[in-house]
């Protein structure tokens, strides 16, 4: 009898050993998948940054699933979006483009107790805000927002002969790219004793909201001659803005997306800065798939951008 139960008790532990060998195999070859969230894909920029993207995933058969907001305002959409990755067990890094540089931190908190890598592109996260909640971030790849918007300032310098009122449209408050291009423009512009800045403008990075705030401005700044536009889509609205007010004034955008390209070729745009979100979706997947298998990466990547002009 003792034997018999003995058999049993030996067959048992066989059958738990070899499903427990099944599981195990079955967690292994689970799929793991690269999240990337995007600011919006009703911007050029970043649907050519999801281009990149997608060739790299295909190129090198990463796995990888992307989201977006519909607008860069949408804060508390994308940090749920970001939040619902975190808590999938079958994402293994996640990438974010921050619509808002200090409302994602808690997220990215989130991530770290997780032990999910976190790839930051195009936008800083709030350096201040990580330091208070403990936030650690694995890479950041974007361009130098602050440079660019230097460049951007001494070419509507050089436009309007160094003399003159300026404005500028500014993109989302709180984001870091926002304050960056602001803060670059506004820092090369006090350098130049006979350009004023008279107006700066909220437009949240948007065509529609730009061409309201331009003609708000050419209202109220009749002497106005020049204005930087954060982004080409701002630049655009208020091109729009200027020629329906018959009004003279030069513009510089930020991007060189295709259409801000022609509007500088066609005339309108005196320059756009040039940035490439095509490479920096690509590297940033690269960066997050490399640090999912535990290989050591570049932790951060910074792309100088280059002004457009006419040819």
């Amino acid at each position: 009898m003792s034997t018999t139960r003995g058999a049993w008790t030996h067959e048992i532990i066989l059958v738990c050993i070899v499903m427990a060998g099944v599981v195990a195999a079955c967690t292994q070859r689970e799929p793991k998948t690269v999240a990337f969230v995007l600011k919006t894909l009703s911007n050029p920029y970043f649907i050519a940054m999801k281009d990149g993207i997608d060739s790299l995933s295909q190129s090198r058969r990463i796995a990888v699933t992307v989201q977006a907001t519909p607008k860069e305002s949408d804060v508390v959409q994308q940090v749920d979006m970001v939040n619902a990755f975190i808590d999938n067990q079958t994402i293994s890094a996640i990438c974010i483009t921050p619509n808002s540089s200090e409302a994602i931190v808690p997220s990215i908190v989130r991530a770290n107790r997780r032990r999910l890598p976190v790839v930051i592109v195009d936008t800083k996260v709030d350096s201040a805000a990580m330091a208070r909640q403990g936030a650690t971030i694995q890479a950041f790849i974007g361009s130098d927002n602050r440079q660019g918007a230097r460049l951007a300032a001494s070419i509507l310098v050089e436009a309007i002969a160094g003399n003159g009122e300026v404005g500028i449209l500014e993109g989302v408050p709180g984001q870091e790219t926002a304050q960056a291009r602001s803060e670059g423009f506004r820092e090369e512009i006090s350098r130049h004793a006979g350009v004023k800045l008279v107006a700066r403008q909220a437009a949240d990075w948007d065509r529609e909201r730009a061409y309201s705030a331009s003609q708000a401005m050419l209202l109220a700044h009749p002497g106005l001659v020049g204005l930087f536009a954060s982004n080409d889509e701002m630049a655009l609205g208020a091109i729009r803005a200027i020629q329906d007010a018959k009004r003279e004034v030069v513009v510089v955008g930020f991007d060189a997306t295709d259409e801000a390209r022609k509007a500088v070729e066609d005339g309108f745009l005196a320059a756009t800065i040039a940035q490439d979100p095509v490479r920096m979706g690509a590297e940033a997947l690269a960066m997050a798939d490399s640090l999912a298998k535990g290989l050591p990466v570049t932790t951060f990547v910074l792309l100088s951008p280059i002004p457009v002009k006419k040819r």
